[in-house]
């Protein structure tokens, strides 16, 4: 063995080893097809073959040797069938090509490694559990010593003496060098392996991510997301993760409603490293808000202060809404339940029970329970039937009958009438109805009874109300007319069909401006508009069929019913008292001449009167006073009566001419301004003699802010001296008259108080009246024209003012008036 056969095939076997590298930098990360590839790499490994064979150890001419079979062994062991077979036949058909005396042994060499690599490789793993880490070089061995056996193919005896020369570098180079190429096409298949189920690992967990149905996302120390999956995208409306991760460029303000629950999540990662099932309120990148539910994590594997916060979130936003759809929905039952329960515990008047479809109880309430005690005298229990109460053979058949007919599917209601042991009658309303499950099925029934019989007592009271209000309709001497709100007849009596002399039938077609001739139709339209049920009533003139006309009076209001106006009018007819009006109107005017002929001539004779008046009543009081000489006690007396009597005329005759003056409206205010207490003192001057005179007791009381007053000094004069004249005329000696004059509401009240003889109720109205005192009895004791209190009222009422009397008989009488302040 010389050096050049040693270097020749450490050359060959480092070229090997070489282009084992360069394959594996390039093809092992190729994204090619796997048949493809496994062809091309056939073919790679046939012209790496074909290098190998040109730096070859060439032993003699045609017999060379070089690392073929490292090469094809490791192939079909490594790389499978496709690519040993042909890269076999590749290095073959060169070597044949080459020919020599080793073309054979070559060939034989090429095929029977080809063949050693594949069953090595079929039965590599549990070779491999024998053989452990020397499974390689014996390999190698084997390999290379079916390659010496080969060389028994060259002709002999240079077979032997090759074998010689070859045996011992062949076996201590070439399975080494498989080893070499072996563990290198190993290390680099294993790594291979690792990096495919590392990407294959990879692809699945970011196929898990792309395709959880959760979103999921990792934020960095500086609350920056920085990774995110497209559900998470789908949840904040947006289509890729890069949007969330530009969207979300400030969490606690874009995604958070309440910033609240930002900064409680942010605590609780900071105090515990993780948040469960935190949820909150967020924000969608549309405007829409939704319920999410958070798992979170601190992550602080990471180089220096940095950490990362890695967690997904659910989309509870339907959760939420069945909750609180759920929520109201328990509420709802919650409700119906205390209602159902109140339904059949609170009502006095209803009786609630069900039965199965055996008749035995279900359920019943408290008034059904002492209905049956009252009426069977039986104590009811759940589960009994009912029918095994009801002890008599004809009710309890009526009671089956019913029952059988809801169980049959029906739901009826029945109104019947029963009489207790009173005699009374009572009405009861009777719902049957079937009791289903959730399929449908028909159960049981239940019934329940309602006390109608107030309800029945108003419907016959109704119908016989509507039936005296018909008959007093129809009896009635007035016109009566309803109608609708476009203007029709809607009923009318039989009066009123008369009035216009028409036919019931003919009436029922007209509309009001068929027979109203004051109004037009649209004037018509809009009094019903405006009609109410205030009610108003107004005047008009109807034509008759005969096309006469009659005055009328119409008395209408307006009402609705079933969401429709009517106008309900009764109608008068006034012709007879239209032509009473216009004949009282003249009498009324002929009445009112002859006053004011009346007023003149008593103005007339009032002038005429007084001249011989005053004389009479001069030359008496000059008697009287001797200027004729001494009388004596009885020419005194009647010369006393002559004055006496002519100064009570001459008094009267005064009143008379101011009542027709006031009358003939010749009477005139003269306003002027004066004091209040000034005149009360005036008049208390005056009547302070005739009080001495009967020792009554005076009372003066004047405000004392009162000051003047803008009136007729002269006539406010008399009106206060008449009133307190006339109390202390009917008030008995020692007795009490006060006067009292007040501010009230910018008006001066003035009251006259006495404790005298008091007027009774029934003759209050003959107050203020002329010539009226109330009866001769006082006629007789107390002198007076009957005109005082007259000039009182029509003065007081001149002035603006009113005038009133309250009295009791035996207490006395307060005289009040006011006037303007």
């Amino acid at each position: 063995m010389d050096a050049e056969m040693i270097i020749a095939l450490i050359n060959n076997a480092a070229l090997l080893l070489a282009l084992g590298v360069a394959y594996d930098i390039l093809f092992s990360n190729a994204n090619i097809n796997t048949h493809l590839k496994s062809i091309l790499f056939g073919i790679i490994i046939g012209l790496i073959g074909i290098a190998l064979m040109l730096s070859p150890w060439e032993l003699s001419f045609g017999l060379f040797f070089d690392t073929r079979s490292i090469l094809l062994s490791i192939t079909g062991l490594f790389f499978g069938f496709i690519p040993a077979i042909i890269a076999a036949l590749i290095i073959g058909a060169y070597r044949l090509y080459l020919g020599g005396i080793g073309a054979v042994m070559g060939v034989s060499v090429i095929t029977g490694c080809v063949i050693i690599g594949l069953l090595w490789r079929r039965y590599h793993n549990k070779l491999q559990k024998i053989l452990g880490r020397f499974d390689l070089f014996i390999f190698g061995i084997l390999v290379h010593v079916f390659m010496l056996t080969c060389t028994l193919l060259l002709p002999w005896p240079f077979a032997f003496e090759v074998i010689k020369y070859i045996s011992l570098p062949v076996m201590l180079i070439y399975p080494i060098g498989t080893v070499l190429l072996g563990s290198i096409l190993n290390n680099q298949l294993s790594r291979k392996r690792t990096q495919d189920e590392l990407k294959e690992k990879e692809a699945k967990l970011q196929n898990f991510i792309d395709n959880v149905p959760v979103g999921m996302f990792r934020i960095s120390s500086e609350r920056k997301v920085i990774q995110t999956n497209p559900e998470m995208a789908q949840i904040l409306g947006l289509n890729t993760p890069d949007e969330v991760i530009s969207y979300l460029e400030n969490t606690e303000e874009q995604l958070y409603v309440d910033q609240k629950r930002s900064e409680k999540i942010v605590t609780q990662i900071e105090k515990q490293g993780y948040v469960k099932h935190f949820e909150f309120e967020a924000l969608r990148s549309d405007g829409k808000q939704i319920w999410l539910s958070m798992n979170a994590r601190k992550n602080c594997q990471l180089k220096g202060e940095s950490f990362t916060i890695d967690g997904f979130v659910h989309d509870i936003t339907e959760r939420k809404v069945a909750e609180e759809a759920l929520k109201q929905t328990e509420q709802k039952y919650r409700q119906a339940y205390n209602l159902l329960q109140g339904v059949l515990e609170s009502p006095k008047d209803v009786v609630i029970f069900a039965l199965d479809k055996e008749y035995r109880y279900l359920a019943f309430n408290k008034n059904h329970r002492v209905t049956m005690e009252q009426i069977w005298g039986v104590k009811i229990e759940v589960g009994v039937s009912m029918l095994s109460y009801i002890t008599y053979p004809a009710d309890r058949e009526k009671a089956k009958m019913n029952f059988d007919r809801v169980l049959a599917g029906e739901e009826f209601t029945l109104v019947e009438e029963y009489g207790d042991s009173s005699l009374n009658r009572l009405w009861y309303s009777n719902t049957y109805s079937p009791l289903k499950d959730d399929d449908k099925n028909i159960t049981g029934l239940t019934l329940v009874l309602m006390d109608i019989t107030e309800h029945k007592k108003a419907e016959i009271k109704i119908a016989e109300e509507a039936a005296r209000r018909r008959i007093l309709i129809e009896q009635s001497l007035d016109g009566i007319v309803v109608i609708d709100q476009d203007g029709k007849v809607y009923e009318a009596n039989q009066r009123f069909a008369e009035m216009l002399g028409y036919s019931s039938e003919e009436i029922q077609e007209l509309y009001m401006w068929d027979w109203d001739t004051q109004y037009t139709r649209e004037q018509l339209v809009e009094m019903i508009r405006l009609a109410d049920s205030k009610g108003v009533i107004h005047e008009t003139k109807q034509r008759r069929k005969d096309g006469s006309l009659t005055n009328v009076e119409i008395s209408a209001n307006a009402a609705i019913f079933d969401n429709r106006k009517f106008m309900f009018c009764v109608c008068r007819d006034i012709t007879e008292r239209k032509q009473a009006e216009e004949m009282l109107l003249s009498a009324k005017l002929t009445a009112e001449d002859a006053n004011r002929s009346k007023g003149e001539f008593l103005s007339t004779m009032s002038h005429e009167l007084r001249t011989p008046l005053n004389s009479i009543i001069g030359f008496s009081d000059m008697l009287l006073d001797g200027a004729a000489g001494n009388l004596n006690e009885k020419q005194t007396r009647y010369i006393n009566n002559i004055s006496t009597g002519g100064k009570h005329l001459l008094e009267l005759i005064n009143d008379i001419l101011d009542l027709s003056k006031i009358e003939a409206g010749k009477m005139e205010i003269q306003y002027e301004s004066f004091s209040v207490s000034d005149i009360i003192e005036e008049v208390t001057m005056l009547i302070a003699p005739l009080a001495l005179k009967k020792n009554i007791d005076l009372n003066i009381q004047v405000e004392p802010q009162l000051g003047s007053i803008t009136a007729d000094e002269i006539k406010f004069k008399q009106v206060l001296y008449n009133l307190a004249s006339n109390a202390i005329k009917f008030t008995p000696e020692r007795g009490y008259v006060g006067i009292t004059a007040n501010l009230i509401n910018n008006m001066l009240e003035i009251s006259v108080t006495d404790n005298g003889i008091g007027i009774a109720t029934k003759d209050l109205h003959k107050l203020f009246q002329p010539f009226q005192q109330l009866n001769s009895y006082m006629t007789r004791e107390h002198e007076g024209t009957g005109l005082g209190l007259i000039l009182v009222k029509k003065y007081v009422e001149m002035h603006g003012g009113s005038v009133w009397v309250e009295s009791d008989v035996g207490k006395g009488s307060i005289f009040t008036f006011t006037i303007p302040y």
